[in-house]
């Protein structure tokens, strides 16, 4: 069997910081996405929410998991006594969204 010619040295940094850069938005792009319904947020339904565990999740997913003012975390299972409509913003999340996410009012 022939062996490969390997790459000059490069050609391979470069492949390996073509794939970091894609790895990076990827994970970036999540930052702004619900972890359960994985739509990305916005400032109406999809608003993050951060539950006093510390997890953030849309207002919409929140209202939904939401029973008898009882919501339990979808990470670590922690039950919270509250109701979603009277959780905190993540503004870390909301002020950092791309323009294009801003005013969208889709998820």
């Amino acid at each position: 069997p022939k062996t490969p010619k390997p790459l000059p040295i490069l050609q391979e940094c470069e492949l390996i910081n073509q794939f970091n850069r894609k790895s990076l938005k990827e994970g970036m792009d999540s930052i702004f996405e619900c972890g359960v319904c994985f739509k990305q947020n916005n400032h109406s339904e999809k608003k993050p929410l951060s539950l006093p565990c510390g997890h953030t999740f849309c207002l919409e997913c929140l209202r939904q998991i939401n029973k008898h003012s009882i919501i339990k975390c979808p990470f670590d299972k922690i039950a919270h006594h509250v109701s979603a409509d009277n959780l905190p913003v993540n503004y870390a999340v909301l002020t950092a969204l791309p323009i294009t996410q801003m005013n969208s009012n889709s998820g």
